[in-house]
């Protein structure tokens, strides 16, 4: 899952209705054990997954940098970067 200090949908909006950090904004935390970390690659950049990992937190921070509402938010997969990590954990997979 991807997440970004910048997704204001998700760090303000439902921070604020729900009364805690959402994973979309700073990554998930828990259960620690079946988590690990990368970095959302360019489009030349190959991707080495974790096959020990049940969760994947996907730092996009360098990619979803805007603070404005609903720009460039959680659910912004247009960008190439963004087909480049899906096709790349469906090729994982096979």
């Amino acid at each position: 899952m991807t997440y970004s200090p910048a997704d204001t949908a998700l760090g303000q909006l439902h921070a604020k209705k729900e009364d805690q950090v959402t994973i979309g904004l700073l990554g998930a935390s828990a259960p620690k054990d079946h988590i690990t970390q990368i970095i959302l690659q360019d489009v030349t950049s190959r991707y080495v997954f974790a096959l020990d990992k049940r969760l994947i937190n996907v730092d996009a921070s360098k990619l979803y940098t805007a603070k404005r509402l609903f720009v460039r938010a959680h659910s912004d997969f247009f960008p190439p970067e963004s087909a480049h990590l899906l096709l790349s954990f469906a090729n994982s997979a096979r």
